[in-house]
């Protein structure tokens, strides 16, 4: 049940996650008085219903017509705490019950709770012998996702009130979302060597690369950088997703450590507010968080995907910043040298938006940047990869870009259909089919059903607009 903790009995200093004097005497008052943490993840054995609303969603088991009583694990907490509750069986979930009462006012959060059981799904166990395939789940698959990306949501307007350059914009990234996040923002994957993705380019929060000895190590993850952005932006919004937690991005936005600028992309890592003795005395110092995987561990723990899941799910403006952040990712592709001896129409060297310009170029160099940019540039430049799909394409390089036509685009597609790795040649072809754009039509066409992505030369346009001012030239 809830209770109300008296002021005095409360923690008001930094979270450093030190065990100060004041820390322990709390802890053991807590204890003292049974008191828990007011966000209770639990192990449920549950099916999906169907809501008032006609919303398939999920609820207890039946015994003999009634709900079962009892979940079958209580107070989980790290990523892999449910798996001695079996929890990879079929129907079981996790569910929280969040007493902090914070989403109480809102409306999803109303509409899914069952308000006689007060309980509300946060995902599953993917669970495989592979120990890289092993953690927390939400996802399309198992039906348990809430919020879709549609242009309401990722813009702030609706598809027919964009201009022409936001809805093909708005096309290409939602083609991507699709491969990456299945479409939808509450989409999140702690199962993996990233540990944890979100979002329509699923940043990580970190991501495995082998050294020379075989071993996997951690290299800086894109999301930690997404919120640095978030915190520029928005800061009552970053305060929001990360109140008490001790923890944000180790770079500023503004910060030049923050771009990557051979594989043109941000990057940063989380950095928690840790007591550190200096002269006897210990001091507040923010410290970045190492990259062990160990470390790392917690930030795909259910209470963390609880507390980034609710934040995709309920905060508005954080996807709308998430639509920022996808353009930055198109501007900084576009803008990459290409090499080859390759001329624009003003006779100055090429690069990759004079050289690839139709929706489904777009989403190819687009999805394969975010599966393998270290794959589409090399020192900032078109790497060889994408260049030998330039070179053998058998398009004239001779000529200048504007003097390409739609038969040089397509036999562009054509080499990135033949040489492309194949599991870019699979996303590319989840994205193509994303059955949204069977209901958004490409600028200027007529009919009544959507277009799929344009494989025309020049339909590809760059939406540049923000709220507050424009995108800007690419930082690299």
């Amino acid at each position: 049940k809830s209770v109300e903790v008296p002021a005095a009995d409360r923690f008001t200093g930094s979270v450093t996650g030190a065990a100060t004097p004041r820390t322990l005497e709390l802890i053991e008052l807590w204890k003292n008085r049974n008191y828990r943490c007011p966000v209770v993840v639990e192990c449920w054995g549950s099916k999906q219903i169907q809501l008032t609303d006609k919303t398939q969603w999920w609820g207890r088991w039946l015994i003999n017509g009634k709900p079962i009583e009892k979940p079958y694990g209580e107070n989980i907490w790290l990523w892999d705490d449910p798996k001695q509750f079996n929890a990879a069986a079929k129907g079981r979930r996790m569910f929280v019950k969040d007493f902090t009462r914070r989403y109480d006012h809102d409306s999803l959060f109303t509409r899914l709770v069952d308000p006689s059981w007060g309980r509300w799904l946060i995902g599953r166990q993917n669970y495989k012998s592979n120990p890289f395939q092993d953690g927390p789940a939400n996802d399309l698959a198992s039906r348990q996702v809430a919020v879709e990306i549609t242009p309401l949501n990722l813009t702030g307007k609706p598809y027919d009130s964009l201009t022409n350059e936001a809805k093909i914009t708005y096309r290409v990234v939602r083609a991507v979302s699709e491969a990456e996040c299945q479409g939808y923002f509450d989409t999140i994957n702690c199962w993996d060597k990233a540990l944890m993705s979100l979002g329509p380019c699923h940043w990580t929060i970190a991501h495995p690369e082998k050294q020379d000895g075989g071993a996997d190590v951690l290299q800086l993850g894109e999301l930690e950088a997404f919120f640095a952005y978030v915190k520029s932006q928005q800061p009552l919004v970053f305060n929001q997703v990360f109140v008490d937690s001790g923890l944000e991005p180790n770079n500023q936005w503004s910060d030049a450590s923050i771009l990557n600028r051979g594989l043109r992309k941000f990057e940063s890592q989380y950095s928690q507010l840790s007591l550190v003795n200096q002269g006897g005395v210990d001091v507040e110092k923010r410290m970045p968080i190492p990259l062990d995987r160990n470390r790392f561990d917690f930030l795909r723990s259910w209470h963390w995907l609880y507390r980034i899941e609710m934040a995709c799910r309920t905060l508005s403006d954080l996807q709308r910043l998430m639509w920022d952040m996808a353009r930055f990712r198109l501007r900084d592709i576009g803008a990459a040298p290409v090499g080859l001896g390759i001329k624009n129409g003003a006779g100055a060297d090429a690069k990759i938006e004079d050289v690839f310009t139709s929706e489904q170029s777009f989403i190819w160099l687009m999805q394969w940047h975010i599966f393998k940019p270290g794959q589409v540039f090399t020192g900032g430049s078109a790497g060889s990869a994408l260049t030998e799909i330039i070179r053998t394409s058998g398009v004239s390089l001779a000529k200048r870009t504007d003097q390409w036509t739609d038969d040089d685009e397509q036999r562009l597609l054509k080499s990135f259909a033949a040489r492309a790795p194949s599991e870019v040649k699979d996303r590319f072809n989840r994205a193509f089919n994303c059955a949204q754009l069977t209901k958004l039509l490409y600028p200027g066409a007529s009919g009544n059903r959507g277009t799929p992505p344009s494989a025309s030369r020049n339909s590809f346009k760059l939406d540049t607009s923000t709220t507050t001012s424009t995108l800007g030239s690419s930082p690299f």
